[in-house]
C-alpha cells in the first residue's frame, strides 16, 4: 500500500481507527514495525491520502458514517491534521423496550462543518469534476443549532424532530397526572383564594 501511494497510484482502503489522526498514527506504527521512522511513515501516510471516512456500530445495531475528514498534508505535534468536513452529532436520545431496557434506536443528526479546501478542488477538477458538481461541498449550508444543516436530511430530520416533540408532549401529560393523583388530605401547596398566585405556582411547575 505505502509502495502504491508513493508511485501516484490511488489507494483506497480500510482501518481499525477512531478517526482519521489516530487511522494514520496505527497505519505509521504497522509500518514503522518493519523498519523505518514512524514519524516519516506518518508524513508520507497524511500527504498521500485525501479523505478518511469513518465509521461505528452504535448500541442500537445500526452502522452510521461517523465523520468524514479531509487530510492537510502536514503533522500537528506528531499527529496528522484533518479538517472535518461532516459529523454525525449523537443527541442523546434513544427509544429502548420499557420492559428489558434494550436500546431500539439511538438518535443523532448529520452537520456539514466545512468546505473542502482548494487543493482538494483542484484535484477533482483535475479528474473532470465540475464546479457546479462540487458547489454544495464548497458552498456549505448554515450551521443549526441541535439539527442537520444538509437539505438531504429534511425529511429525517422533521421525523425525528416530530418524534422529539410527541415525547416532550407526553412527559409533561405524565407530570400533570401526577399532580392530579394527590391523595386527599395531602398538602400540596398553600391556596390563597384572594389571590392568583397558585395558578401562577401550577403553571411554573408544569412549564405552561
Amino acid at each position: 500500500m505505502n509502495r502504491a501511494l508513493k508511485t501516484g497510484h490511488r489507494v483506497l482502503t480500510t482501518w481499525h481507527a477512531m478517526d482519521g489522526p489516530d487511522a494514520i498514527d496505527r497505519a505509521a506504527t504497522e509500518l514503522s514495525t518493519k523498519g523505518g521512522n514512524i514519524l516519516d511513515y506518518a508524513r508520507s501516510l497524511a500527504s498521500s491520502f485525501d479523505i478518511i471516512v469513518s465509521q461505528q456500530k452504535l448500541g442500537d445495531g445500526t452502522r452510521h458514517v461517523m465523520g468524514i475528514e479531509e487530510l492537510t498534508g502536514v503533522l500537528v505535534d506528531g499527529h496528522a491534521e484533518t479538517r472535518k468536513l461532516f459529523e454525525f452529532h449523537l443527541t442523546g436520545e434513544a427509544d429502548k423496550d420499557p420492559e428489558t431496557g434494550k436500546v431500539k434506536k439511538i438518535y443523532g443528526y448529520y452537520q456539514q462543518l466545512n468546505p473542502i479546501s482548494e487543493k482538494l478542488i483542484q484535484l477533482f477538477y483535475s479528474v473532470g469534476v465540475t464546479k457546479e458538481e462540487l458547489d454544495e461541498f464548497i458552498n456549505i449550508p448554515e450551521k443549526l443549532e441541535d439539527r442537520s444543516n444538509l437539505p438531504s436530511q429534511k425529511e429525517i430530520e422533521e421525523r425525528r424532530l416530530h418524534r422529539f416533540d410527541t415525547v416532550e408532549a407526553q412527559k409533561q401529560e405524565d407530570e400533570l397526572g401526577m399532580l392530579t393523583d394527590i391523595p386527599v388530605g395531602t398538602s400540596s401547596m398553600t391556596v390563597n383564594d384572594d389571590s392568583d398566585d397558585s395558578d401562577d405556582e401550577l403553571n411554573s411547575i408544569l412549564n405552561i
